[in-house]
């Protein structure tokens, strides 16, 4: 895939534009690197990176959303989730996340049902993941088999 840079603009309340520029111009947002993919979520936002293939995010982290650990309101600024490497896909719910890593297994985090998450959790025993794709408030897992899981969250 190739590589390209970000801008944003428009509502910013929760820090969802990563950046403290005029929310009414597209303003580059900072210390990326390469953007390989973005997907947003409720007033969150996430990046895969080219960089190791790590995941960036900003905005609302009041159900871990940005999985970085802690439940801290927001951040106006790029968090890199430092406990996933090797990402290959991500997605995003309303106020949850999932990503796919390059050994075909599936991580979770942010807002869930039996309890929130501020870091990445896997899937258990699922393998063999070619897609995931979130809905407002559940994420499906499709399977090499052409099995597809569906998690509630």
């Amino acid at each position: 895939r190739r590589a390209f840079c970000l801008n944003s603009f428009g509502m910013n309340d929760r820090g969802q534009l990563g950046h403290l520029g005029d929310p009414s111009i597209p303003t580059l947002v900072p210390s990326l690197g390469g953007v390989i993919d973005v997907v947003c979520g409720g007033n969150f936002t996430l990046i895969l990176c080219t960089k190791d293939r790590v995941i960036r995010g900003w905005g609302d982290n009041t159900y871990g959303q940005l999985g970085v650990g802690d439940f801290f309101q927001f951040s106006h600024i790029p968090i890199e989730i430092k406990k996933l490497k090797h990402v290959f896909a991500i997605a995003c719910g309303k106020y949850h996340a999932a990503a796919l890593l390059d050994d075909g297994s599936g991580v979770w985090w942010g807002k869930n049902a039996d309890g929130d998450s501020g870091t990445p959790v896997p899937f258990d025993g699922v393998v063999d993941v070619c897609k995931i794709v979130c809905g407002d408030f559940d994420t499906q897992l499709h399977l090499l088999d052409g099995t597809i899981i569906n998690y509630a969250h």
